[in-house]
Order: structure tokens, then sequence, then C-alpha cells
């Protein structure tokens, strides 16, 4: 057999080839179909759709709540008017101007004066820490004599 006439036979059984399937099959996949039961857990029960909507919300609302009653971050001010102890209206009217001496004293010297008591007073902590960790001198000397008796 050539390959030509392979070629001529294999068309001819294409031609043939009758894809439908007999008429009783298709009836008996549907009643089979109608037949078969439900696949268990496809749908949820409504009550599970009310209860997941109901926790979204209850959770939006806590968001929302915490989102609206954050406290607002507040920015230092920066320069303080100190506070007018007249008590006469006319004095009060008139302005008051501090000596620069008590003003460098007020806004140089008392945060400086803050911030190195600050710095002793963590300069005390890691000292202790350090102290802490490390052997002392005692601890060593004692370590090396027993260590010489064995």
């Amino acid at each position: 057999m050539t390959q030509e006439q392979l070629t001529d036979q294999l068309r001819h059984q294409a031609a043939r080839f009758d894809p439908q399937p007999p008429p009783t099959l298709r009836r008996r996949v549907a009643t089979a179909l109608a037949d078969a039961p439900p696949p268990r857990g496809a749908a949820r029960p409504h009550y599970f759709w009310f209860a997941l909507t109901g926790a979204v919300l209850a959770c939006a609302a806590v968001v929302v709540t915490l989102i609206v009653r954050a406290p607002q971050p507040t920015h230092p001010s920066i320069a303080q008017r100190p506070p007018t102890q007249h008590t006469d209206p006319v004095l009060a009217a008139t302005p008051s101007r501090p000596s620069p001496l008590a003003l460098a004293q007020e806004w140089i010297d008392d945060p400086l004066e803050g911030e190195v008591q600050n710095l002793w007073i963590d300069l005390k902590t890691a000292s202790q820490t350090v102290s802490s960790v490390l052997p002392s001198p005692v601890k060593r000397a004692r370590a090396t004599t027993s260590n010489a008796t064995l």
C-alpha cells in the first residue's frame, strides 16, 4: 500500500465518521444527573451569610471608631507667652518687657541643665549595666586561683 492509497483510505473513513451519539444516550445522561444527589457543602445556609456580613460590619465600625477617636498629635508650641500677674487693668494693658538675662535663664539654661541631668542618669544606668555584665576583678582573681589548684 502506498502513501497515496493510505491517505485516500483515511480521508474516506473520516468522511464516513458520524460523531453524533445515539439518541438514547442523551436521555440516559439527563436522567442520571436528575437522580444524583446535590453535592454536599456547595451552598451555604443563609444564616452563615448574615453572620459573615454582621462580623464585617462590626469590624468596620470598630475601625471607624478608632480612626475618629484617635488622639490627634499636638504640635509643641515653640514660644510660650508668660502668664500676666497684673491685677490692675491699667497695668495689665501696658506690655512688660522681661530682661534678657531672665529670658536666657528660662529658654537656654534651664533646658540645658535638664538635659545634663538626664545624661548623668543615663550614664549611671549604663555603668551599672556594664558592671553587672562584666566580671569584677575579685571574681577573676577567685577564678584564677581555683584553676591553679586544679
